[in-house]
Formats: C-alpha cells, sequence, structure tokens
C-alpha cells in the first residue's frame, strides 16, 4: 500500500494551479524540513521586493490554511511544524476561529494581504522578518511564544486585543506602520513572559492598556512616533519584572501614557522620555529604579515636571518619596515631599490665603521637613538684631528699669527672652522701652516699644512653627 502523501490528499481544487513552491512545501511539512526559497542575494530575497518573485516562491494562503487546520493534513505534517522561509503568500491569511495543531513559522516572507488570527488556537508562531499587512489576533491563544522580530514589518495595525500568549511577544528591531492610527493594539494582552519592543520602529499609537505580563516590558533603542495624539498607551498596565526605557534613537513624539501602570523596576534614563507636557504618571506605580537609572531627587522630580502640571496631582510625588524613603535616601524624600507641596501652590485649587499661608510655611520651615530653617532664617538673625536694637535702646535711655534690684542689663539675653516664649531669664521682667521716652531725631520711644512688640509677636510665630514643625503637626505625608 503506498504511503499517503501530503500532495496526495490534496482535494482537487487545491490541485489546480499548484505552483513549485507549492510542491516542495507539501514534502518538506511531512519531511520535518525546512521549505526554504531564498536564493541568496540579499537584496533580490528582502520581502518588500517581492513583487519579482515568480511562481517559484508564491503559496497561495488557500492551501496553506488547509495544511494548517485539516485534520487528515495536520496528522502528515511532522511534529516539528510548518516552516517556511522567503515564499510570497498570495491572499488573505484567515485562521479565524481556527485550530492549529503545529507551529507555524513564517520568516523572511511577503504576506502583503491582511492575516487572520481572531479567537484561534495555536503553539508557536513566528513571523520574524517577514513584511505584513495588517494582522487581526483578538483573543488568540498561544501555548509558545510570538515572534514578530528581526525585520518584521506591519503596514496596517496589528492587534492583540485579550490575546493571552504562553510565552513572550517578541518584536525586537520590527516596525509598525499605521501612521494617524494604532500602529500596534495589545490592550488585555496576557503574556507568561514579557514583551520586546527593543529597537521597534512605531508609526502610529502603540496600546498596552490593561495588559498583564509576566515578564518585562523592554523599550529599548526604540522609536515611538505620533504626532498630536499618544505614542504609548498603557493605562493600568501590570508588568511583574521591569519596564526598561532607556537608550531611545530620539525622543517619543506624542505622548507617554502611564496612569495607574504597575511595575517592578524602572530602568530608564533622562534622554529617552518626550517632551514636556507629554508623560502622564498620575497612579503610576514602581518599585524601585535600575542601578544606572537617574537616582536622586533633582533628577526625578525634573522627570515629575514633564508631566502636565493642571490639574495637580500629588500621587507621582508620594511614589517617588516613597521609594526613595525604601532607598534609605531621606535627604531625596523630603526634597520630593517639599516639591509636592510646592507643585501643590503652584498648580493645586487652592484659595489664595491658602496659597500664601503655603508659601509662608514653605519659606519658614519647609512644609515641616526641614524645622531648623526657621531657627537659622528667623530666630537666630532676629535675636541677633534685637541686641543690636536694645542696645540702642538702652543707650538712648529709652528702656528703663521698671523693678528695683535688676540684674545688669544684657542686649542678647533681653533679646532672646523677649523672642522665644516662656523663657525667663531675668532681663524682660526688669526692663520695658518707654513709649513716651524721646530723641532729638524723632520719637524714638514709640518707635521702640513697637519693635518690641514686632519682636514679641514674631517670636511666638517662630516658635509656634518650629514646635509645630518639629512634632509633625504641619507636615504632610
Amino acid at each position: 500500500m503506498p504511503k499517503t502523501t501530503l500532495k496526495g490528499l490534496l482535494p482537487q481544487e487545491l490541485k489546480k494551479g499548484l505552483t513549485p513552491a507549492e510542491e516542495i512545501l507539501l514534502e518538506k511539512a511531512q519531511q520535518g524540513e525546512s521549505a526554504d526559497f531564498r536564493n541568496g542575494d540579499k537584496e533580490t530575497d528582502k520581502p518588500e521586493n517581492a513583487g519579482n518573485w515568480g511562481d517559484d516562491r508564491r503559496i497561495r494562503a488557500d492551501l496553506l490554511y488547509w495544511l494548517c487546520v485539516d485534520r487528515e493534513a495536520s496528522e502528515l505534517v511532522h511534529a516539528k511544524g510548518i516552516r517556511i522561509d522567503g515564499a510570497k503568500v498570495e491572499g488573505p491569511l484567515d485562521f479565524d476561529g481556527a485550530t492549529l495543531p503545529h507551529r507555524l513559522c513564517l520568516t523572511h516572507c511577503a504576506i502583503p494581504e491582511k492575516i487572520i488570527l481572531r479567537d484561534a488556537q495555536t503553539h508557536t508562531i513566528i513571523l520574524s522578518g517577514s513584511h505584513t499587512g495588517p494582522i487581526t489576533a483578538d483573543r488568540l491563544i498561544t501555548q509558545g511564544a510570538v515572534f514578530l522580530r528581526d525585520g518584521f514589518h506591519a503596514k496596517g495595525a496589528v492587534r492583540l486585543l485579550g490575546a493571552n500568549i504562553g510565552g513572550p511577544l517578541s518584536c525586537t528591531g520590527a516596525t509598525f506602520e499605521n501612521p494617524r492610527g494604532t500602529a500596534l493594539n495589545a490592550d488585555r494582552l496576557t503574556t507568561q513572559g514579557g514583551v520586546s519592543l527593543r529597537g521597534t520602529q512605531t508609526k502610529g499609537e502603540v496600546r498596552l492598556s490593561g495588559a498583564d505580563l509576566k515578564g518585562n516590558l523592554a523599550c529599548d533603542g526604540a522609536t515611538f512616533e505620533n504626532p498630536g495624539g499618544q505614542a504609548l498607551s498603557a493605562e493600568r498596565l501590570s508588568v511583574k519584572g521591569g519596564l526598561f526605557w532607556r537608550s531611545m534613537k530620539e525622543r517619543p513624539i506624542g505622548a507617554i501614557d502611564l496612569v495607574h501602570a504597575k511595575v517592578g523596576r524602572l530602568v530608564d534614563d533622562a534622554e529617552s522620555w518626550p517632551l514636556a507636557d507629554n508623560v502622564w504618571l498620575d497612579g503610576f506605580e514602581y518599585e524601585a529604579f535600575g542601578v544606572n537609572s537617574p537616582r536622586t531627587a533633582k533628577e526625578r522630580l525634573h522627570w515629575l515636571a514633564l508631566q502636565p502640571q493642571k490639574p495637580f496631582h500629588p500621587q507621582p510625588y508620594e511614589q517617588l518619596a516613597k521609594v526613595f524613603k525604601q532607598m534609605g535616601r531621606e535627604a531625596d524624600t523630603r526634597q520630593v515631599l517639599i516639591a509636592k507641596q510646592d507643585a501643590l501652590r503652584k498648580y493645586g485649587e487652592l484659595s489664595r490665603m491658602s496659597k500664601v499661608w503655603k508659601r509662608f510655611l514653605g519659606w519658614t520651615i519647609a512644609h515641616g521637613y526641614k524645622p531648623w530653617r526657621v531657627l537659622w532664617w528667623i530666630m537666630v538673625p532676629m535675636i541677633v538684631i534685637g541686641s543690636g536694637v536694645f542696645s540702642w535702646a538702652y543707650d538712648l535711655q529709652i528702656i528703663d528699669e521698671v523693678k528695683k534690684s535688676a540684674p545688669p542689663f544684657s542686649p542678647f539675653i533681653y533679646s532672646l527672652e523677649v523672642f522665644v516664649p516662656l523663657v525667663d531669664l531675668h532681663q524682660e521682667s526688669y526692663y520695658l522701652p518707654n513709649a513716651k521716652g524721646t530723641c532729638s531725631a524723632w520719637d524714638c520711644g514709640a518707635w521702640f516699644r513697637a519693635y518690641f512688640w514686632f519682636h514679641i509677636v514674631l517670636g511666638w510665630v517662630s516658635s509656634t512653627l518650629l514646635v509645630a514643625a518639629l512634632t509633625g503637626l504641619v507636615r504632610k505625608e
């Protein structure tokens, strides 16, 4: 009994017009070998030059569909799967709802019409180096990886909405081209590995909203271009590993939306983020920074300044302060929290009086995070100034002794006691400025008495601020 072959099993309608390339494919698929149609000339073998390829490299989409899906044919296909290199697939490749029991590997191929893998199930899909039209793979389920890498080029939207990939999605060195539209849409994608966009070039929006990645999201060296729109939409993205955002060939053109995204490490550099008003970080959570990432408050505050400043969102500052605190960088933590309060004053929806009060707290005690500022900037200078003023008044005999047996007058001790509440150094109770005292130039007595009360009030305010700052009453965590 002769051995059954794929060619012998081929339906009559597909036998008509059988090309030399298809005959080779049927033989190689059964033997477990790759059907390689490249001739070795780099220029000729480029998929963009597939218009010059003849029947020796042409495979009909209908025949490829039969080979992948037909039950009897699948039993004859080798366990290594279907491997094609350097062919032109003619017609739309429609696997809508199909189950492909073998790996499908179409490398360096030209597939100019659409590919449909909506609701399909398969093992591994490899389209590395191939040029395709739009791809629709919503809710695709694979047991292994999906490779769209090493020169893969898609013209039109590539959709992986709600897809479940049992390995990584690798798009390293790929090009996704759909200007003024969505170039790559992987909303709600689930992968058991990561997603690599290293070195990709995208013209159009890249979407990963609600995606759940068990590995990394690597965007090193990528190019994102979507003028006037969002270059990357990643709201509610979950990345168990790290977000690698560095070594960009040029700054992204368009907005980067990481609202409520959550990643492990943030590995980035300052030159790879877009310009101001094009980074959205409200709700963005990360656990640590990469070793060579910007790691100072100054650098990170510059990063936060790339956000649209109105409406004001406190979370990005609080998240940054949390990470700095975990790193043991207390000074950076305080600097970020101070910057948060300053930004709230500038951009928050506060009344005019609230903004004035916040400005005062910022200048005096840095919103409670630098309580000693009021001591060195106000209390010490005012005590020194007061010493000079009260010494002058005493020389002019405007300060009177109001009790008998008074200790010798000390301008410094007097200034300190008047300025600091609840301090009794036996000076203030024995000496008081005389408001009725006069001198030749002007009414010095009234002037010194007015300064006396100013000295007291400012002392009370400064001391209260110092105590409040030290006890955390005015600190905004």
